[in-house]
Formats: structure tokens, C-alpha cells, sequence
């Protein structure tokens, strides 16, 4: 049984904790990819000036923001302490970008975001890696904000 199997309802922090931890594998699969594809980098601060600053990794800001936001709300420091609705919130960000349809953000929003969520899925048929973090996400998302059935 992992830790997604027993996915604390009642804990908010704790399934902000899951929903980042599973969203930072998936940035991390898909940027190893990027920076291999790209060339790899010399060193660690040409990696980290590609990655912030060169127009090829552009994209993956839209997921890196959504970490950012699910650990500022997890954080022990904030008060109020998360809720049910933060979780709600943050899991809905979160399948806007990886589920196709309904929740899509390429349906409410166009440009930067709608790209980086092509670019997404596009990696995830690509790259095994980038595949089998996007399945672990899926499965806390199922937990967390589960998919509109389709009529």
C-alpha cells in the first residue's frame, strides 16, 4: 500500500503534501527530458539560467507556479490552516493542466497556459519517465478531484 492508497481525507496539508510531491516528479521527469533534449548544460548555474531564462523551458513555469502556489497553502506558517476547499482548488489547477476535456485549461485559456498543457501531454506519449509520474499524479488527482463522468 502506498501513500496515495491511503490518501488522508480529513488531513488537508497532507493531500497538499501528495499533490506536490507528485506534481514536482512530473516537472522533474519533464525537465531531464527538456535539458537533455536541449543539450546538457556544463554546470548546475547553466541549467538553472536555461531553465529560467531560455524560451525553450517557457512552458514548464506554468507547473512550476502551481507547486509554488500547493506549498505557500500547505505551509505550517499559514493561517488559516488549509482546507477542504484549498485542496479542492489547488487538485482542480492541477487536472486542469493534465486531464484532457472538461477540466482542460486549453478550453478556458489560451496562449502560455494551453501551450505548456500541449507540451505536457505531448511528453507524456513520449517519454516513459514523464509517463509514469503522470500516472502516479493521475492517481492522487482520482482521489482528490475526481474526473466529470462524459455524457
Amino acid at each position: 500500500m502506498t501513500a496515495i492508497d491511503r490518501l488522508p481525507a480529513t488531513d488537508p496539508r497532507a493531500a497538499l503534501k501528495l499533490l506536490s510531491a507528485a506534481l514536482i516528479k512530473v516537472h522533474k521527469a519533464m525537465l531531464d527530458t527538456e535539458l537533455e533534449r536541449f543539450g546538457a548544460a556544463a554546470d548546475p548555474y547553466q541549467r538553472l539560467s536555461l531553465v529560467t531564462g531560455h524560451p525553450d523551458f517557457a512552458w514548464l513555469k506554468a507547473i512550476s507556479d502551481l507547486i509554488v502556489s500547493i506549498d505557500e497553502t500547505r505551509s505550517p506558517r499559514r493561517l488559516p490552516p488549509p482546507g477542504p476547499g484549498d485542496v479542492a482548488r489547488h487538485a482542480g489547477e492541477v487536472a486542469a493542466l493534465v486531464r484532457p476535456g472538461p477540466d482542460s485549461l486549453a478550453t478556458a485559456e489560451a496562449g502560455e497556459t494551453a501551450g505548456a498543457q500541449a507540451r505536457y501531454h505531448a511528453l507524456v506519449g513520449e517519454v516513459t519517465e514523464v509517463a509514469v509520474a503522470h500516472g502516479v499524479l493521475r492517481k492522487v488527482l482520482d482521489q482528490l478531484h475526481p474526473p466529470v463522468p462524459s455524457h
